[in-house]
């Protein structure tokens, strides 16, 4: 469910960062620099804890991205390297009504049915065949709790030698 709901969202987040670039035929790369660039001058709560992420990576590129962007590239509404921001993904979206539908019509059939063919069978209560995975697993499972059933069986037999042989070492030293 939720899983599937942000696997999608980041799929379609995506296929968005392509649209923008084959659109302005400017590469995601120089996208994310004058993203950073903005991060290092902004104190909104994004570039706090963009900044305290770096520090906790101990990575500081700040030298070689301010003398990489220009500012006039990446600051002001017309700026050509500026994030793409929901109104520019809104006019993606009507641009590239096509690619839309065949990206949805995609994922659709390559995540979504499938995960819903088997929650509604379940609902249904069918009896749901497991995949060859899921068997190797439960396999798996068995085989692990029967070595721990052993191994439990061995410690206690171990525990009741080392009690023997104490009492043999304390008749020994007497």
């Amino acid at each position: 469910g939720l899983a599937l709901l942000v696997l999608f969202g980041l799929y379609c987040r995506q296929l968005f960062v392509v649209l923008h670039a084959v659109d302005t035929l400017v590469l995601p790369a120089a996208r994310d620099l004058c993203t950073e660039y903005t991060l290092m001058l902004d104190d909104s709560a994004l570039a706090v804890v963009w900044q305290a992420f770096q520090k906790a990576l101990r990575v500081n590129f700040d030298k070689e991205i301010k003398a990489k962007i220009s500012p006039q590239s990446c600051i002001g509404e017309d700026a050509p390297l500026r994030r793409m921001t929901l109104d520019k993904m809104l006019e993606l979206a009507v641009k590239y009504q096509g690619v839309l539908i065949v990206f949805a019509a995609t994922l659709g059939g390559l995540l979504i049915l499938p995960t819903l063919f088997r929650a509604s069978q379940a609902w249904q209560g069918a009896q749901i065949q497991p995949t060859e995975d899921e068997k190797r697993t439960q396999d798996l499972r068995e085989e692990l709790m029967s070595l721990r059933k052993e191994l439990h069986g061995c410690g206690a037999r171990a525990a009741d030698v080392l009690r023997e042989l104490e009492a043999i070492e304390a008749r020994v030293e007497v």
